[in-house]
């Protein structure tokens, strides 16, 4: 829970050592577990983070359950949070092939003209732009504008991810009209 510090988003999250909690007690309170949650506070936080937190058990309708006739393997469950860092970089198409003769290309426009990306600061600093390569936008011989959807994310550089998933799919539209002398 929480949000990291500015220019920071959050990588990796998982469970230190065992992630099985055997829990036993009277059958009528044991039916009732629907979910076990661990919550990691991450609020301000720019390096990564490692807690030890009491498992809470929750209903079907997201109640927490009392615990006191229950026992429980763990009484806490350590997290570690991976912090890493972010940046915004401009994304660069460009296309393959040419367009009908007598048409000209008069434009080109995307849905998002930067995306933010997360990753350790060794491999985000080189990092100016992300690249879709030609061959995604092939306008051979197209008489009208071409819109399509690119997914970026295979083209995203390694150790790399999207800071927000919704901007994986780019909308991208090549402009063509008629060439007149």
């Amino acid at each position: 829970k929480g949000n990291v510090a500015a220019g920071c988003a959050i990588g990796k999250l998982e469970i230190v050592g065992s992630n099985v909690l055997k829990i036993s007690g009277p059958l009528s309170i044991v039916s009732q577990i629907d979910s076990v949650s661990a919550v990691i506070n991450v609020d301000g936080m720019s390096t990564d983070v490692t807690d030890s937190v009491v498992p809470v058990l929750y209903d079907v309708d997201g109640n927490v359950i009392d615990t006191t006739k229950l026992k429980m393997s763990l009484d806490t469950v350590t997290i570690s949070a991976q912090i890493l860092n972010t940046k915004d970089v401009a994304l660069e198409f460009s296309t393959k092939g040419e367009v009908a003769e007598g048409y000209v290309v008069t434009g080109m426009k995307s849905s998002l003209g930067t995306v933010r990306i997360k990753g350790e600061a060794a491999t985000l600093n080189p990092i100016n732009k992300i690249t879709i390569p030609s061959e995604v936008l092939n306008i051979t011989d197209i008489t009208s504008d071409l819109i399509t959807t690119v997914d970026i994310t295979s083209y995203l550089p390694q150790g790399t991810a999207l800071v927000l998933n919704s901007d994986a799919q780019v909308e991208v539209q090549i402009q063509v009209e008629p060439l007149v002398e």
